[in-house]
């Protein structure tokens, strides 16, 4: 168990044996509630991916409840306006046709600026750090419609690249995982969510909401 979640950085192809998790408590938005489009915020950072030909929406609890409401996995993405290489995996991976079909097909993609969400970054920095054994940015996760971490890396070619594999094939792998028995990797990934409490030091139950009043899960 230790071996596959400290290799989590190396696996290949289509990547289903990656089921590292932990459980967060779920906070429903209220019915009706709109996702609020990048346009709308007040990062700077977030906003300039308003036109991006990838659906992006902010972390907030429509967005989270969309997801569920779809069974859509998760896929996010922490960064910030200064972050090099956030910006060459947005104008070289993220602009790949293949892999903005797969996000539309089958996932809620979203957006995080680490500068507005500090405490989003701590938790995830840390997660990623456990998952990978490295950490930094840009910091991309999959997450189950209810907020667990199956996947994490950071920056990624489309295509495989260097001894790494692409975005697009692990995008495309774990949904298809998911769709083929999603029951199967949540049943796993609480398996494995003592090995990450265990080995990454953390103590999710005092993890609060964003400080706004929007309370609910911490991801």
């Amino acid at each position: 168990m230790k071996a596959m979640c400290l290799n989590v950085w190396r696996l290949r192809g289509l990547l289903t044996a990656l089921l590292i998790a932990f459980a967060f408590g779920a906070v429903i938005a209220a019915p009706g509630a709109k996702a609020a489009q990048l346009s709308d915020s007040t990062s700077a950072y977030l906003a300039s991916h308003a036109e991006d030909a990838i659906h992006w929406l902010p972390r907030d609890e429509p967005a989270l409840a969309l997801a569920e409401s779809e069974e859509k996995l998760i896929f996010l993405t922490l960064g910030y306006a200064a972050c090099h290489w956030c910006h060459v995996l947005a104008q070289t991976t993220l602009k790949d046709a293949a892999v903005i079909a797969a996000l539309d097909a089958d996932y809620v993609s979203l957006r995080v600026d680490r500068e507005e969400r500090p405490d989003l970054d701590s938790h995830f920095r840390e997660v990623m750090l456990a998952m990978t054994g490295r950490s930094g940015y840009p910091a991309i996760f999959i997450l189950t419609p209810e907020g667990v971490p199956i996947f994490a890396t950071g920056y990624l070619s489309a295509k495989p690249e260097h001894g790494n594999p692409g975005l697009l094939e692990i995008l495309r792998g774990i949904a298809d995982a998911w769709r083929d028995n999603g029951a199967a990797i949540v049943d796993d990934a609480e398996i494995n969510r003592e090995w990450l409490r265990d080995n990454a030091a953390l103590d999710f139950s005092t993890i609060s909401g964003h400080d706004d009043g929007r309370s609910g899960r911490i991801f």
